[in-house]
């Protein structure tokens, strides 16, 4: 009986042996090893100057806050810019401790008067651009090293003119406050600023207290100083100007009220510097693109029969007629025959 299960037994683990020889992998079965292999061989075998692509996460510097020297014209940006995903401002938060505010007309930029630099007895305030869209900003002084600029005094750039459709803002140098009232005058010098590229240039430098003002349409802009004996018409497209003489005592002219076309501007001319000391008032009417001006009345309080404390309007009928109306009578002026007619 013994003997009879040993051999069972073994039989058993002899059979055994056969199956798992059965089961061995054969040399052909190692093929797919050799398979995978060669797949990924071609990827070992790449040219080494292949270089694997490199995701960048685009970071932005901090924006600085620099004080600017200003030259007559300026060829690069000159002011401070900033342009981020993640700006570290909000538009109307340059406000809150402003001096003085504004927005343009289409209402993409936010401006604001801040206390600026010193020197010399004066202060230089800064004003700052905001872009509603928190992309950019931007901020200029006056120059500091001009000597026009009199001592113990507030020097400003404040914005006079937007361009429309353009990215142009046109700023007016002032200097407070040692002046009296200004009625014919808005500025003292004259800037341009580029908002998308930053170039500041200088168009008119300081000097006496001076008219700046646009056509309808920004295709004129008009320069007239104080004692100058002249209206500069400069034609914004090509920068071709007409110098239009005025007499000499006209010490001041400006209040330019433009016809809608902005062909024909009307003036106002004074004899003395201060329009509340002027012993006449003539109104004029200019053409931009010639050097001279018709006369419509050569003093305006004579013409309406004005008394004290009284208020005359002036008003474009159309392109061609301009009204001056008093508490008695209007006047009405032909811009083309050259034409007064009294209206009651």
């Amino acid at each position: 009986m013994k003997t009879t299960t040993f051999f069972l037994l073994l039989a058993f683990f002899l059979s055994g042996c056969g199956l798992f020889a059965a089961l061995a992998p054969t040399p052909a079965a190692q093929q797919p090893v050799i398979v995978v292999v060669t797949v990924v061989a071609p990827v070992e075998q790449a040219s080494p100057t292949a270089a694997p692509p490199v995701m960048l996460t685009p970071t932005f510097p901090p924006v600085p806050t620099v004080t600017v020297t200003l030259t007559p014209v300026f060829p690069v940006a000159t002011a401070p810019y900033a342009a981020s995903s993640t700006p570290t401002y909000t538009p109307w938060a340059i406000t809150q401790n402003a001096l003085e505010w504004g927005v343009s007309p289409d209402q993409r930029w936010v401006w604001a008067l801040e206390p600026g630099s010193r020197t010399d007895e004066n202060e230089y305030l800064t004003t700052h651009f905001a872009s509603q869209d928190n992309q950019a900003e931007w901020r200029v002084q006056p120059r500091p090293d001009d000597p026009g600029h009199p001592r113990g005094t507030k020097n400003l750039l404040r914005p006079l003119f937007w361009m429309p459709n353009e990215p142009y803002v046109f700023l007016a140098g002032e200097s407070c406050c040692t002046e009296g009232p200004a009625f014919f005058t808005n500025g003292r010098s004259l800037y341009r600023l580029n908002l998308e590229t930053g170039q500041f240039s200088l168009i008119s430098p300081w000097g006496p207290p001076t008219h700046y003002s646009y056509s309808p349409g920004a295709k004129y802009q008009l320069i007239a100083a104080n004692g100058s004996g002249l209206v500069s018409a400069t034609r914004l497209q090509d920068s071709q100007t007409v110098q239009i003489p005025v007499p000499g005592s006209f010490v001041s002219v400006g209040n330019a009220l433009w016809a809608p076309d902005g062909r024909h501007v009307l003036l106002r001319a004074c004899d003395v510097a201060e329009f509340y000391s002027c012993r006449k008032t003539p109104l004029i009417v200019v053409d931009p693109e010639k050097p001279e001006f018709q006369t419509m009345v050569s003093d305006l309080y004579q013409a309406l029969e004005m008394g004290e404390g009284d208020q005359e309007t002036m008003s474009w009928d159309d392109n061609e007629h301009v009204r001056l109306s008093g508490p008695k009578y209007a006047l009405v002026f032909d811009v083309v025959t050259g034409e007064l007619v009294k209206v009651k």
